[in-house]
């Protein structure tokens, strides 16, 4: 193989690589098929774990499965959201920008009303039922992601009436992941295509490429393997740098957006919990009769300790998002490189030993300088995203947002049952007889 052709197989084959990662999906379809023969028996778990059977772990799936689930970007979530998809897709917009995007939420993407109404009341009682009824799986399948599984849990708990905060929240982690997968995949390919074109000047077939100036002007110049290497290093450097800071404008955009939203959708869920617990101070006073006494008692009681539990769930499962935020961007930053790393290297060691016109590394000074930018850019690629979730972390304001703990949820209900019991007991002492 000649070193011209040894070059253009290896930047294919890097070009292919970041095609499958960026896509995701072929990888995810190719890691299936290897699974295939371990399907059958995985459904078999999955059917026994939702029968409430005890599943049974394939050896070797969970691992894998693992793996796939990350590259197919599918979860029990999504499937758990499916009937409100099409909803939500046509009231978010997505914001794109250079290479990265965020979302946000338009008018009416949440139909909540912070007012609260005795039918209100009756339709909070009715659809508490999925939650306050709701029998807690032991047994699960084992090749699915914990998070996922008790994402969807919570969802199926509290059935439709939240599926907007979730898919939001599961919209938001998904977005903020991918954004890390593009910066790493574009930096990881910087970097392999600078040391690509350092390997290459260093070919005695490149019509270009010396070591010192012959001659002056910029022909002279242009010919240089050290002017070369320098240029290239440092416009690699300027564009990781470029990249990385469109990547923080998004990430920022996404972590505000996230924010005003579970502000203002804390906010109605207070409103429409003060409602419901000053309707239930106000019981006692309010029917003629004793049937509608217990019947109005339990839509505004039942409805109050919903809201509730709602929002307790919701923090929940906004605290699962953020964790998969920053675990998955964790497993980005470290294993897109790897993978760039290891297929650059395989390739090389194959083209290169590929016969007497493979390529050859010649260590001259302009080699040691694409080391010393190697270093470099390795250096500020993880210094720039060392962190890289950060600045959407730091665009979250938990204190600000309202929630179940500002309900003060204990009081409340100590207060109702004690005005209850106090009024008992009144009533009572109103008609025992004295003395």
């Amino acid at each position: 193989m000649s070193g011209l052709n040894a070059i253009i197989l290896i930047a294919a084959v890097i070009a292919v690589v970041a095609i499958l990662v960026l896509l995701r999906q072929p990888l995810a379809r190719a890691l299936r098929l290897m699974l295939r023969p371990l399907r059958g028996a995985a459904r078999k778990a999955a059917r026994r774990s939702r029968g409430g059977v005890r599943p049974r772990q394939v050896v070797g799936q969970g691992a894998l499965a693992s793996i796939g689930h990350v590259l197919l970007g599918e979860s029990q979530i999504d499937h758990a959201l499916h009937d409100f998809e099409a909803h939500a897709k046509s009231h978010l917009r997505a914001h794109h920008g250079i290479g990265f995007r965020w979302l946000q939420p338009l008018a009416g993407y949440i139909a909540l009303k912070p007012e609260m109404s005795e039918n209100d009341a009756k339709a909070y009682f009715e659809e508490s039922r999925g939650f306050f009824c709701h029998d807690t799986p032991v047994f699960e399948d084992p090749n699915a992601f914990y998070e996922e599984i008790e994402g969807r849990h919570i969802i199926e708990m509290f059935g439709p009436r939240d599926y907007g905060a979730y898919y939001f929240l599961n919209g938001v982690r998904r977005t903020v992941n991918a954004n890390v997968r593009i910066l790493t995949l574009w930096a990881s390919v910087i970097l392999s295509a600078f040391v690509l074109f350092a390997i290459a000047l260093e070919q005695s077939w490149i019509p270009f490429g010396q070591d010192g100036l012959n001659g002056t002007g910029w022909a002279a110049l242009l010919m240089d393997r050290n002017f070369l290497i320098c240029a290239s290093g440092a416009a690699a450097i300027a564009v990781i740098l470029a990249l990385s800071y469109l990547h923080h404008i998004s990430q920022q955009n996404a972590g505000r957006e996230l924010n005003a939203f579970l502000v203002g959708y804390f906010a109605i869920l207070g409103q429409q919990y003060i409602a419901a617990s000053a309707e239930c101070g106000r019981m006692y006073n309010n029917f003629s009769t004793k049937a509608e006494a217990i019947e109005r008692s339990k839509f505004w009681f039942l409805a109050m300790e919903w809201i509730a539990f709602r929002q307790l769930f919701i923090e929940n499962f906004t605290r699962n998002a953020i964790y998969q935020v920053q675990r998955n961007s964790s497993f980005y930053v470290f294993y897109i490189p790897i993978l760039f790393a290891l297929t650059f290297g395989l390739t090389f060691l194959l083209v290169s030993h590929a016969g007497p016109g493979g390529l050859m590394l010649h260590w001259g000074p302009s080699a040691y300088l694409a080391v010393a930018f190697l270093s470099v850019l390795i250096a500020i690629y993880f210094y720039a995203l060392h962190d890289v979730t950060k600045v959407f972390h730091d665009a979250l304001t938990p204190d600000q947002w309202n929630g179940f703990s500002s309900r003060n949820h204990l009081d409340t209900v100590a207060k109702l049952v004690g005005q209850y019991n106090g009024e008992i007991v009144y009533q009572r002492a109103r008609f025992q007889p004295q003395g």
